[in-house]
C-alpha cells in the first residue's frame, strides 16, 4: 500500500496532537551497547514545492546517527513505515535521513564527512518518486530521547509561464517545447551542490511538448524538476532583457522553449533562451526545495531580445502582387508574381494607341501583404494631322557609383514626330532624382526604375533599372598572424581562449579558421576557443582567409591527480574501565581517486613524489609543531587505513598522564598543512 504525503501528516497529526509535520518510523532495535541509549526519530519534511498534479510517496528510507566526532553509531534501511528508533549517545548526536533513494552501496559510509560526500545521479529516487535528504543536531538526555530531522527534497521544481499581451496585434508565438538544458548530472545530497567542470553536466535535460505549454498561471503549471546548480552571481548586468552569464555560460542552466513564430515578416521556428536564478539580471543560482516561477515577457516583434533569441531559422514571408488594366484593352501590365516583404514590387504598364496611362490604384508601396493593383489608362481623341510616337529607346549605364551624376539619352521615333516633350520619372528618389532633361544625380546606395514617357498621347514609355552602388574601399592585403600562446598546458576539462591578431590591424578579410590536429584530445570552436577533452598533445592552427598566413599553438593536456593528507587514528584503553589511555595518530598520503585505486595511475606519478607537511597539536594550552614528509603507498594507494598503511608516513603517539576527555580533546586540535606544490609527470598534473 503506498502513503502520500497528505496521508501520512494526517495520520501524524491525529496522533501526536502537535502542529509540526512529523512522520514517526519504529522499528525492533538492535542491542544497545554500553553509553548508547534508544531514541525515537522523527521525519519533519518540507513540502513547500509540492507540485499540485503530483503525488509522492515514501517508499524507503535511510536513518544515520553519528556522535560529536562525526563517527557514525548507528545506521538502518527500512522499507516499512512503522514508526522507527535508533540508537545515540548521551549529549550531542546528528542525525541524518535518506528517503527514496534504495538500498545502495554508497551508504556504507563510517563518518559525517563520507556522508556530505554522497551524491545522488538519477533525477528520481525509489519508483520515480523525488528524494529527500535532512541533517539535525539534537541533544538527547535520559529525559529527552527524541530527534527530528527536518528534510527537503534534492531536487528544484521550475514552472513557466508567458505574458504575451505586449505583442505587436500581428505577431504570434505559439510555445511548442520547453526543456531544461545544461542541468547538473548529480548532486550532493547533504552540501552545495557547485559543479565546476563541463564534464559534470547533462546537454539535454527534462522538457514538456504537446499539453500544457501555456497555463494561466503557475498552480495549474506542468514542473520540470533538477539538480541544484549554485553558480552565484555573474557580472554586474542590471537589465533583465540581456541576462546572460558571458564565460562561465557552460556551467550554467537554462530553460530553452520553442515556439512557432508568425509576423507579416517572418515565420518558423525561433527558440528563446532564458536564465532562471535568485534574481533576473546576474544572479544563476538553482536552489533545492525552491519553486522558481518563471514568468517569460514578449514584447513587440518578440525578436528584438538578440542575447537570448536565435531567430536564424526564420524565413522571409512573400506575398502575390497581382495586376489588371482598366480598361483591359487600354494597354498591358507587367511585372505581377512574388515578393518578399519590403520589397518595392517592379510592376509596367505600357498603353495601346490612343490610351494614356494615368496611375496604379492604389499607388505603388513596399509590400507587406497580398495586393492587387490596377493600372488606369484613359483614350485621347486623336488631333488631324498629327504624327504621333511610336518608340523611345532609353540609354543609361545599369549602375553608378553613388555621388556621381550622368545624363540619360534617348531616341524618339519616328523622327518627324508632331510632339517630342517627354516626362522623366524615378521610382525611388531616396536613391536616385531625375530632372526634366533626364539627367540622374545619386544619393544613396539602391535601386530605382527610371522612367521616359511621351506627352503626345501615344502612350509611349521607356523604362531603366539602375543600381547605385558605393566606391569599394581599396583591399588591403594580410601579411601575417600570430598567437597569444604557442604553448598551452591544459588539465581534462578546462576551458581555454585563443587570440589571433592579424596584421596589419586594418587588413580587408579578418577571417580566421581554426583548426585542431586532434580533436579527440582538444577541441576548438570558430572563436578560437578550445577545450580540454582527454590527455595527450594536439596542435591549433589559426589560419587567414585564402589560406595565405598561419599560426600554431601546441596544447598539451594533462589529469589532474590530487594529494591529500589524512590521519587514522588507533585509540589504546584501559581494559578495567575501557577509557582511553593513549592515541596513535598516523598521517598518510592517499591521490584522491575512486577506490579500489587504479595503481597503474599511482604507479605512474609515485617517483619523486614527496608532500612535506607541518603539523600543530595542544596538550594543556601548549602547542606543538612538527614537520614530516610523506609518500605515496605503492601497494593500494592507502584505501584501507584500518588494514594497512603504506609509504612514507607521520606517527604522533599522545598518551598521559590525562584521561580520556583530555586525549580526545588533544586530538581535535590537530591540524595538518601541506606545503602546496604540483607537478607534470607523464600524461598527470599532480598537485598537493
Amino acid at each position: 500500500m503506498k502513503l502520500s504525503h497528505s496521508y501520512i501528516v494526517a495520520m501524524t497529526l491525529l496522533i501526536s496532537g502537535c502542529h509540526k509535520t512529523e512522520i514517526s518510523w519504529k522499528q525492533q532495535n538492535p542491542l544497545i551497547q554500553k553509553g548508547e541509549t534508544e531514541v525515537i526519530i522523527s521525519i519533519d519534511p518540507d513540502i513547500s514545492v509540492k507540485a499540485p498534479d503530483i503525488t509522492e510517496y515514501y517508499k524507503d528510507i535511510h536513518i544515520f546517527v553519528f556522535d560529536t566526532n562525526g563517527h557514525k553509531i548507528f545506521h538502518s534501511y527500512n522499507t516499512q513505515l512503522n514508526g522507527y528508533t535508533a540508537r545515540a549517545n548521551y549529549g550531542i548526536n546528528h542525525f541524518a535521513a535518506i528517503i527514496n533513494a534504495g538500498e545502495s552501496p554508497q551508504f556504507d559510509i563510517d563518518s559525517l564527512e563520507q556522508l556530505y560526500n554522497l551524491i545522488q545521479e538519477k533525477k528520481y529516487g525509489t519508483e520515480d518518486n523525488l528524494t529527500f535528504s535532512g541533517l539535525s543536531t539534537c541533544f538527547i538526555s535520559p529525559l529527552y530521547k527524541n530527534a527530528i530531522i527536518g528534510t527537503t527534497r534534492t531536487m528544484a521544481k521550475l514552472t513557466f509561464v508567458f505574458d504575451k499581451n505586449n505583442l505587436d496585434p500581428d505577431v504570434n508565438v505559439e510555445i511548442t517545447r520547453i526543456q531544461l538544458k545544461n542541468i547538473p548530472a548529480t548532486t550532493y545530497l547533504f552540501k552545495e551542490n557547485r559543479p565546476t567542470s563541463v564534464t559534470q553536466f547533462k546537454r539535454y535535460g527534462p522538457y514538456i511538448v504537446y499539453n500544457n505549454l501555456e497555463p494561466e498561471n503557475h498552480e495549474n503549471a506542468t514542473p520540470l524538476f533538477m539538480h541544484e546548480n549554485m553558480q552565484g552571481d555573474i557580472g554586474s548586468n542590471s537589465d533583465p532583457n540581456t541576462k546572460h552569464p558571458g564565460e562561465k555560460a557552460p556551467l550554467c542552466s537554462f530553460v530553452s522553449i520553442i515556439a512557432d513564430y508568425n509576423s507579416p515578416q517572418k515565420c518558423g521556428e525561433v527558440e528563446y533562451i532564458h536564465y532562471p536564478g535568485n534574481n533576473n539580471t546576474n544572479n544563476f543560482d538553482i536552489v533545492r526545495n525552491h519553486h522558481y516561477k518563471e514568468t517569460i515577457i514578449f514584447n513587440g516583434d518578440a525578436l528584438g531580445e538578440a542575447v537570448r533569441t536565435d531567430s536564424s531559422s526564420l524565413q522571409i514571408k512573400t506575398y502575390l502582387i497581382t495586376l489588371s488594366a482598366n480598361p483591359p484593352e487600354g494597354g498591358t501590365v507587367t511585372g505581377g508574381g512574388s515578393y518578399e516583404y519590403g520589397i518595392q514590387p517592379l510592376i509596367y504598364a505600357s498603353p495601346c494607341s490612343d490610351y494614356l496611362f494615368t496611375g496604379w490604384d492604389p499607388p505603388v508601396t513596399p509590400v507587406t501583404t497580398n495586393c492587387h493593383y490596377t493600372a488606369n489608362f484613359e483614350i485621347i481623341p486623336t488631333p488631324p494631322d498629327t504624327t504621333f510616337i511610336t518608340s523611345i529607346i532609353l540609354t543609361a549605364p545599369d549602375s553608378i557609383i553613388n555621388g556621381e551624376t550622368i545624363t540619360a539619352t534617348i531616341d524618339i521615333q519616328p523622327q518627324d514626330a508632331t510632339e517630342k516633350t517627354v516626362i522623366w520619372h524615378s521610382s525611388d528618389t531616396c536613391y536616385a532624382t531625375v530632372d526634366y532633361n533626364g539627367t540622374i544625380e545619386t544619393h544613396s546606395p539602391g535601386t530605382t526604375l527610371i522612367t521616359v514617357s511621351s506627352t503626345d498621347g501615344s502612350g509611349v514609355s521607356a523604362y531603366k533599372t539602375i543600381t547605385i552602388y558605393n566606391q569599394p574601399d581599396p583591399e588591403i592585403p594580410v601579411t601575417g598572424i600570430t598567437l597569444d600562446n604557442t604553448n598551452l598546458n591544459m588539465i581534462k576539462g578546462e576551458m581555454s581562449l585563443l587570440t589571433a591578431t592579424i596584421t596589419p590591424s586594418d587588413a580587408t578579410h579578418q577571417e580566421i579558421i581554426w583548426q585542431s590536429s586532434a580533436p579527440e584530445i582538444v577541441t576548438v570552436n570558430t572563436s578560437g576557443q578550445i577545450e580540454a577533452i582527454a590527455s595527450g598533445s594536439a596542435i591549433i592552427t589559426a589560419t587567414t582567409a585564402g589560406e595565405t598566413h598561419y599560426a600554431q599553438c601546441i596544447v598539451n593536456v594533462f589529469t589532474n591527480i590530487h594529494l591529500e593528507p589524512k590521519t587514522h587514528i588507533v585509540n589504546q584503553y584501559d581494559q578495567p574501565s575501557n577509557e582511553v589511555i593513549q592515541s596513535d595518530i598516523i598521517i598518510y598520503l592517499r591521490g584522491q581517486i575512486p577506490t579500489p585505486s587504479d595503481m597503474n595511475i599511482i604507479n605512474a606519478i609515485e617517483s619523486g613524489i614527496y608532500v612535506n607537511v607541518t603539523y600543530t597539536y595542544t596538550i594543556d594550552n601548549n602547542i606543538i609543531n612538527g614537520f614530516g614528509t610523506l609518500t605515496l603507498d605503492t601497494i593500494e594507494n592507502n584505501d584501507y587505513p584500518n588494514i594497512r598503511l603504506g609509504g612514507n608516513t607521520i606517527l604522533i603517539t599522545i598518551s598521559g598522564p590525562m584521561n580520556e576527555s583530555q586525549l580526545l580533546e588533544t586530538q581535535n586540535t590537530l591540524t595538518i598543512t601541506p606545503l602546496h606544490g604540483n607537478m607534470y609527470i607523464g600524461e598527470w598534473y599532480v598537485t598537493w
